[in-house]
């Protein structure tokens, strides 16, 4: 028997729903104009994942069949699709957290929205830091700097 990991919270994965799965539920439950901007978000926050080392046991989406890279458990991708869907539309947002599990970590806070109990951000919500690591644009080794989602180095953030 093979036990996954989801990639966020080290919480084992028992049913695993690929984050393909996940992304087209929630882009076809989005209204169209929301749509085409969280195809583009699932993209980028995937790119988070694309380590094959980072993840030592691949199991088939029980929906899909297909095998990826990336295990996430369910509540750890809808908490990053929370977040982001936050900032565009509040009410939609609100409604997407109902669906996840009542004994969660979070807490609905009035004036910020729902948040992790402990304060933890999401990957998603990290807006700024830096590293030394491989540039994302042009590959080379350096002091990098996370922009727009991605780790450049000085010379390709200009």
């Amino acid at each position: 028997m093979q036990l996954a990991v989801c990639q966020i919270c080290k919480d084992p994965v028992w049913s695993y729903i690929c984050p393909d799965c996940l992304a087209k539920g929630i882009s076809e439950w989005l209204p169209k104009e929301l749509s085409n901007d969280f195809r583009k978000f699932n993209h980028s926050f995937l790119e988070h994942f694309t380590s094959k080392e980072s993840n030592l046991t691949i199991l088939p989406c029980i929906h899909c069949a297909s095998r990826s890279e990336v295990t996430l458990c369910p509540f750890c991708y809808i908490a990053e699709a929370f977040h982001w869907l936050d900032e565009k539309d509040r009410r939609l947002a609100r409604t997407l957290f109902m669906m996840l599990p009542v004994d969660s970590d979070w807490k609905v806070d009035e004036n910020s929205g729902c948040v992790w109990i402990d304060g933890i951000k999401p990957i998603s919500y990290i807006e700024k830091g830096t590293a030394e690591g491989i540039c994302e644009e042009c590959g080379e080794y350096s002091g990098t700097e996370l922009l727009e989602g991605k780790w450049l180095c000085s010379n390709c953030r200009e």
